[in-house]
């Protein structure tokens, strides 16, 4: 593993803080970390954005000082803006053929003013945009990329430039939605056709199949989705992780052994699956964090959380995983930064 430039700094500085931390002397030799195999590029790391925000987008203070500052400092970056509430994002209240509730979750309206912030905010701070485009948007049994269509159009009159494209979120994990892995498939298929048929768009990076972190059925669906056709229509392969349930959490198991190497065969697991069947195609942790659920209260906000997340670095990289988006950069309680807009951990 090279790890290069700013992020290298980052990573030896909070590896060495923590052992500092611990009451005890270690040597660190950076030089074995050469024998590994795999390199890694500066945006190895990013943050994802809860598409959930669109409802309560005023929380999100974009062009607050505070949060520009903390931004640029993650710079450079890539910020995926998705998670289940993106299969109810609405564009401009044009459609209505979306799932309107199903669960927790219910149709959202994302405002031509949301989109203008958004963008804007990724532009002044250097920012590369990931965006996750609705999948319950039907018609008939195909994907109805119409709402699609407008954001793209709107964004080419803008200037507003995508970096990467998705559509849908952990479908394996949605059973209601009553798509077939095939079909799920095919509209990526489609969702390709379309991006490349649109001047001005490319080049693009197109993201999928964003499978969620639940053993054997994350492994079955995404063989599929590949075998399906998936495989030709992305760039980069996804998956996400979580060690664990947020209600189940306890300090304890944040810095267990056990929890740390869980990730180890569940990430070889995925990289066979993808090298078999998406070969060439970079594999990324598309969502990633401590706990699901929203994170621990009170743990995954904590300095306890380090051991985990630095852990998942040095391991993902190590085992040849390309790039993390880390879940979250504002909201819930394993943000970067808290509701006053001040970085975390706190005390």
């Amino acid at each position: 593993m090279f790890l290069s430039g700013r992020f290298a700094v980052k990573w030896i500085t909070l590896l060495i803080a923590c052992l500092i931390s611990v009451g005890s002397c270690y040597d660190v030799d950076v030089q074995q970390f050469k024998d590994s195999g795999f390199q890694i590029g500066p945006k190895f790391v990013g943050v994802t954005i809860d598409s959930g925000i669109f409802g309560h987008f005023s929380e999100l203070q974009l062009q607050n000082p505070k949060v520009l500052t903390l931004a640029k400092g993650l710079t450079p970056n890539r910020v995926r803006v998705g998670g289940t509430d993106c299969d109810f994002v609405i564009f401009n209240d044009t459609v209505t053929s979306g799932l309107n509730k199903q669960g927790d979750h219910t149709n959202t309206s994302m405002t031509v003013a949301d989109w203008d912030e958004l963008n804007n905010f990724v532009r002044s701070v250097g920012w590369d945009l990931i965006f996750d485009f609705n999948e319950f948007l039907r018609k008939g049994d195909n994907w109805d990329p119409t709402n699609a269509i407008e954001i793209l159009k709107y964004s080419q009159q803008k200037g507003y430039k995508l970096w990467g494209y998705e559509l849908g979120n952990e479908l394996d994990v949605f059973p209601e939605n009553n798509l077939s892995v095939p079909q799920i498939a095919a509209d990526f298929i489609s969702f390709r056709q379309l991006l490349e048929s649109m001047a001005g768009i490319s080049p693009f990076t197109l993201l999928g199949p964003d499978a969620g972190s639940v053993g054997n059925r994350s492994y079955v669906y995404m063989t599929a989705f590949f075998k399906a056709g998936g495989a030709n229509a992305i760039d980069v392969s996804t998956w996400h992780h979580y060690y664990m349930n947020s209600l189940k959490a306890t300090v304890e198991k944040f810095h267990d052994v056990k929890t740390l190497e869980s990730l180890r065969p569940e990430l070889n697991k995925v990289m066979e699956i993808c090298r078999e069947y998406a070969p060439g195609k970079e594999v990324w942790l598309g969502e990633t964090s401590s706990s699901y659920g929203g994170g621990a209260h009170d743990i995954s906000d904590r300095y306890v959380a380090s051991f985990l997340w630095l852990d998942k670095l040095g391991l993902a990289s190590s085992l040849g995983i390309q790039g993390i988006l880390r879940q979250t950069f504002y909201g819930g309680n394993y943000a970067l930064m808290g509701s006053t807009f001040d970085p975390n951990p706190v005390s």
